[in-house]
């Protein structure tokens, strides 16, 4: 098994290490027996056509894609490319935006499903489960999904209280674990 994530290439002036792709990659490699692939199209200024080439040579079993407000639009139109290829790839969304905006992820990047929330346990349940994501919290296709806020049975979609902090006022605890270890993950 092959996991292969992406951090799309956008025009942005701080560069930063990708923490949240870096936990999962580990989480996975310890958890699993995937191999874990990192392309980090920002830090090396990569073309869409040039991952696209790196996914062929790869030839992974599932794709997922870093998707932050800042460069939606880049994650997007990558996905749409990836699903266009000839192979058939499985491609998931993570990171903050599609945890605030699934459903409206899902529609605009075709891809098969986002991750709402910390992406560790959810892609080790999906690797475990031979990429069936049925059941597993957290994880929604198009299919499941009414809006943003509602799943396709009328119950809401799982996310985060907002909690009040001091000195940061209110503030979402989804914003908050984005820039933290997996909170899920015993350390």
């Amino acid at each position: 098994m092959k996991v292969l994530y992406i951090i799309p290439n956008f025009d942005f002036y701080v560069l930063a290490p990708p923490l949240g792709i870096l936990y999962l990659s580990s989480y996975i490699k310890k958890y699993t027996n995937a191999n874990v692939v990192i392309v980090e199209a920002l830090r090396d200024n990569l073309s869409d056509e040039q991952i696209l080439n790196i996914i062929e040579k790869e030839n992974p079993n599932i794709i997922g894609i870093h998707c932050l407000t800042a460069f939606y639009k880049q994650a997007v139109t990558l996905c749409r490319k990836i699903k266009s290829m000839q192979k058939k790839y499985i491609v998931h969304l993570g990171g903050v935006h599609p945890t605030f905006m699934p459903y409206t992820t899902l529609k605009d990047s075709e891809a098969d499903f986002v991750v709402v929330g910390e992406g560790e346990i959810p892609i080790k349940k999906i690797i475990d489960n031979n990429l069936s994501t049925k059941g597993i919290q957290g994880v929604y296709t198009l299919n499941d999904l009414k809006d943003d806020e509602t799943q396709a049975d009328g119950t809401p979609v799982k996310k985060a209280e907002t909690v009040t902090i001091s000195g940061l006022g209110n503030a979402s605890a989804d914003f908050i674990s984005a820039f933290t270890s997996c909170c899920y993950c015993k350390r």
